[in-house]
């Protein structure tokens, strides 16, 4: 069994597991318990132990490896930035932070392989790198504004814009030109 095999079977098991235990946890916190804070705060580690597991499961069948693997990691961080926010260890803004910048990652990085393919034409690698490069800035530029460290004034709104309408145009352009060209 290769690599990617075993992750796909890891996560499967885990989130079986994680299914499982959170649908007895539930019963006996529905029938017995007084839904206090502790055990609310429990069936929610459960419950994200499960979403990260069907989050593995997805990222596992990635065919690039460098996209898999950083992948799995910000799923593993964000799972356990998950789990502290639920147990009040870091704060509700950290975590909603945390999750922004995941999700902006995750959508930078799963679209990497796809922009990126190996391309004969030259005119095609091209259009491709610069895609990616503006993706890539646009991606940068609003974890910038998720992290709020600076007072942003209307010029980098206007850069933003830029950025992504010429991300979308490699989006567009590029098959255009791989059908025009072949």
């Amino acid at each position: 069994m290769n690599n990617t095999e075993d992750i796909k079977k890891f996560f499967l098991i885990a989130l079986i597991a994680s299914l499982l235990v959170l649908a007895a946890t539930s019963i006996l916190i529905f029938l017995f318990g007084s839904l206090n804070e502790v055990e609310v705060r429990i069936l929610l580690t459960m419950a994200s132990i499960s979403v990260a597991s069907l989050l593995g499961i997805f990222f596992s069948r990635l065919k690039t490896d460098y996209v898999r693997i950083i992948s799995l990691t910000i799923i593993g961080i964000m799972f356990a930035v998950t789990v502290l926010a639920i147990w009040k260890i870091i704060d509700e803004e950290f975590f909603l932070k945390g999750i922004g910048i995941s999700l902006v990652l995750i959508a930078l990085l799963i679209q990497a392989p796809w922009i990126l393919r190996p391309q004969n034409d030259k005119t095609l690698r091209s259009v491709a790198i610069a895609t990616f490069i503006c993706a890539s800035i646009v991606a940068l530029m609003v974890i910038q504004l998720i992290l709020d460290f600076v007072n942003f004034n209307e010029f980098y709104f206007r850069l933003l814009g830029v950025f992504g309408v010429l991300y979308l145009l490699g989006l567009i352009l590029g098959p255009i030109l791989k059908k025009l060209l072949h």
